[in-house]
């Protein structure tokens, strides 16, 4: 279990209760996170220096930046790191400091992911423009939608990517640009979300009604609360 404490103290317990990880900082932290294995804690340090322990409390990883660092995360291996830089530009290093992506936007981005594999960087460009990456920089995926989008998501096989395009709709694509689904609902969307497998779909209609879909927009389940 991680706790910051005080927005000063980062401590780590087991669930015995025995601390395991204990750093105090000098400037307010914030966004702590574990690797994916749970051996690493990636932390922003004041407003512009992400830095990385491992359990021992060793820094592992230390870098500045020259503008307010938003969106920490590892990649699915733990072997990449990604941080948003101000409103637009967007970076990965790997845990040794070296720079293996850097891309500067015209517009605001949000949501940064990997995808599972970590070979691939969805972002959200604007309101209504979403888009892929390679870590060469390439664009593999554009995609402009007519309404604002929101919690775009990768499957699990990294091939297919969900999203909700206004508060009522909810889309899928393939890589090539496809939609391979869409759905309008009645009453707002909340916490979509694809199966294990992918090969099934959940949303969370107004907070009310819990609905699954295959990919072909059959509904085969559907409970109110």
């Amino acid at each position: 279990i991680m706790v910051n404490e005080e927005g000063e103290n980062l401590k780590v317990y087991d669930l015995k209760g025995n601390e395991i990880f204990s750093k105090s900082f000098e400037e307010g932290i914030c966004c702590p996170c574990f690797s994916p294995a749970g051996e690493k804690i990636i932390v922003r340090e004041g407003a512009k220096n992400l830095k990385i322990y491992d359990l021992k409390g060793n820094e592992i990883f230390s870098k500045g930046f020259g503008k307010r660092i938003f969106d920490l995360s590892f990649s699915p291996a733990g072997e990449k790191i990604m941080v948003r830089e101000g409103d637009r530009i967007l970076k990965i290093y790997d845990l040794k400091g070296n720079e293996i992506f850097s891309k500067g936007f015209e517009e605001r981005i949000r949501s940064p992911s990997f995808s599972p594999t970590g070979e691939k960087i969805m972002v959200k460009e604007g309101n209504e423009s979403l888009k892929i990456y390679d870590l060469k920089g390439r664009e593999i995926f554009s995609k402009d939608l007519k309404e604002e989008i929101c919690c775009p998501c990768f499957s699990p096989t990294g091939e297919e990517i969900m999203v909700s395009e206004g508060d009522k709709s909810l889309k899928i694509y393939d890589l090539k640009g496809n939609e391979i689904f869409s759905k309008g609902f009645g009453k707002k969307i909340y916490d979509f979300g694809f199966s294990p497998a992918g090969e099934k779909i959940m949303v969370n209609e107004e907070g009310e009604n819990l609905k699954v879909y295959d990919l072909k927009g059959n509904e085969i389940f559907s409970k109110s609360f």
